[in-house]
């Protein structure tokens, strides 16, 4: 288990930290968790990842005949994970819902394409970086300002 790195700060240092609302992917791997080619997984990384029932797909769904050749295809933007519907005769659906236009993948979406169901699954983020806060000469052990 790789150890977390432990950083001290003074609290006015607390608005200078970087700020993100979901983590940045770095890899993954979709598993089919249902249909024809149920416990397949495929790594997902950098670049694109084609979805269909052509063989040439990274993600082959040759024996479900519900999936169009080239399907869908997922890209990595800007460390973010994107599902793109390719004008595909069923549709996509992403949780339960039609995906229209390029669409944001999180960890643990489901991905539904004819009769398959496909789950993401992102690999651990690297090891984060944990601040403690340091007393600052202007507040006491408490975190309270202190007066004079």
């Amino acid at each position: 288990m790789e150890r977390r790195r432990h950083t001290l700060l003074n609290t006015r240092d607390l608005r200078d930290l970087p700020r993100r609302e979901t983590p940045p992917f770095c890899g993954g791997e979709f598993i089919v968790i249902d249909g024809p080619h149920c416990g397949l997984r495929v790594r997902v990384g950098e670049g694109v990842t084609t979805l269909g029932r052509a063989e040439e797909n990274h993600l082959p769904l040759s024996s479900d005949r519900g999936v169009s050749r080239r399907h869908a295809v997922v890209e990595w933007v800007d460390e973010r994970l994107y599902l793109r519907d390719l004008s595909s005769t069923n549709g996509t659906l992403l949780n339960g819902a039609l995906a229209q236009g390029r669409v944001t993948l999180s960890n643990l979406d489901v991905i539904s394409l004819g009769r398959s169901v496909v789950q993401i699954v992102f690999d651990d983020p690297p090891a984060a970086t944990v601040y403690e806060i340091a007393d600052s000469p202007d507040t006491d052990e408490t975190g309270e300002v202190r007066s004079g």
